[in-house]
């Protein structure tokens, strides 16, 4: 038998005298229910579902302008199989009959499915393929909008539906047209305080390596001779590194294996020993940053921690030349170049501005009519390498 009664049709008088303690108990859990607790949704339709012995009960809601519907609550009896993450993204359209009488504030009753209407096939279909044969579906509504439905399946056997049955339901539903809009409001809210908040990180992020390169600048220039000029003079390129690795100390005390391998005979070359420090600088840190990455996210099981970074410079007929190696995060050769694009960055909101690695290519390759690059990179490591034209 199929049936279609309007919302406000069963007697709710007789319903609340019959089922106080229910009321009382029960559906007083929607009243807390919150976007942090929304579980007691499902304890509630697991309630419901006990004490009309349905097989089923669930919450379906309706999003972009009612075209789409997903199963968000559900609730199955022993034996029951879960339907809740088939039924995601249904296009309304494809049910018309149902949404059709959903639009009228009606209640659907189905005594029997294979009693329904011709010009329900496509739900009878539907609820067949999940071993429905008796149902009840009530429309959820708020200030006369319809959000979505709540519904209850017998699976085992026919279920004639009765009065209570439907007046339990229609109860369950007024409440979740109140609980849906709050909890709306509530993810919205939170979505919008979670933008704010990544925007605070990412300016605190932004905040703390401006203050970072000030005091390299700054330590750097109480470290110059009195007898040298801030400019472009003759450098020696490990005078450099040292330096920079100081600074770093701490960090590369983390490494299970740190490496340095210098060519004490390489020439000198021309330039700003800060520039160079600074390019210097940006490599290590993005390797540090992917050994992290790695051995704290990605693997943070790994109880060797089998870190693994190295520095060398050497020469060749026209440059004096710094490698860098790390064993952290690989990155794919597609990215090999974009890497060095301002504002280009793998990392989180907060952790860095993707400005790194652009201001030491502008350096070395602009400034100094020298080459920067990825040398290889792949599961076992990352190699950059930075060329400076020798003096």
């Amino acid at each position: 038998m199929q049936k279609v009664v309007n919302a406000g049709q069963a007697n709710s008088k007789e319903f609340l005298k019959k089922y106080d303690d229910f009321l009382n108990t029960t559906l007083s859990k929607l009243s807390n229910v919150s976007i942090y607790n929304d579980f007691l949704i499902e304890e509630v339709l697991s309630d419901i579902a006990k004490i009309t012995n349905a097989s089923r009960a669930y919450v379906f809601m309706f999003r972009e302008c009612m075209t789409v519907m997903d199963n968000i609550y559900e609730y199955c009896s022993k034996g029951i199989s879960e339907e809740k993450y088939n039924l995601q993204n249904l296009k309304c359209d494809y049910f018309p009959w149902w949404i059709d009488q959903l639009k009228k504030r009606q209640c659907i009753i189905i005594d029997d499915i294979n009693n329904m209407s011709s010009d329900a096939e496509i739900e009878k279909e539907v609820l067949e393929e999940q071993g429905v044969k008796s149902l009840v579906v009530v429309p959820v509504v708020y200030e006369d909008e319809l959000l979505g439905y709540v519904g209850l399946d017998y699976v085992f056997e026919k279920k004639e539906i009765d009065s209570d049955i439907v007046s339990i339901l229609n109860l369950f539903a007024k409440f979740m047209g109140k609980v849906q809009h709050d909890l709306y409001n509530q993810f919205s809210f939170y979505n919008m305080k979670k933008v704010i908040n990544q925007n605070l990180n990412h300016i605190k992020g932004l905040k703390a390596q401006i203050q970072n390169q000030e005091q390299i600048i700054l330590k750097s220039l109480q470290c110059e001779r009195a007898d040298c000029k801030i400019g472009q003079n003759k450098e020696n390129l490990n005078d450099i590194l040292d330096y920079i690795l100081e600074i770093l100390s701490a960090d590369l005390n983390q490494i299970s294996k740190f490496e340095v391998n210098k060519d004490t005979e390489i020439k000198d070359v021309i330039c700003n020993k800060i520039e160079i420090g600074q390019v210097i600088l940006n490599i290590l840190n993005n390797s540090l940053y992917e050994l992290n990455k790695k051995y704290t996210i990605i693997e943070p099981n790994d109880k060797k921690n089998n870190s693994y970074l190295s520095v060398r410079t050497y020469e060749d007929e026209n440059y004096v030349i710094c490698e860098v190696t790390n064993n952290g995060t690989p990155i794919p050769e597609k990215l090999w170049v974009k890497v060095f694009e301002p504002f280009y960055t793998t990392k989180e909101i907060g952790e860095g501005t993707g400005l790194g690695l652009s201001i030491a290519y502008d350096i070395v390759v602009n400034k100094y009519k020298g080459d920067i690059f990825i040398k290889d990179s792949n599961h076992t490591s990352t190699t950059f390498v930075f060329k400076l034209p020798k003096f």
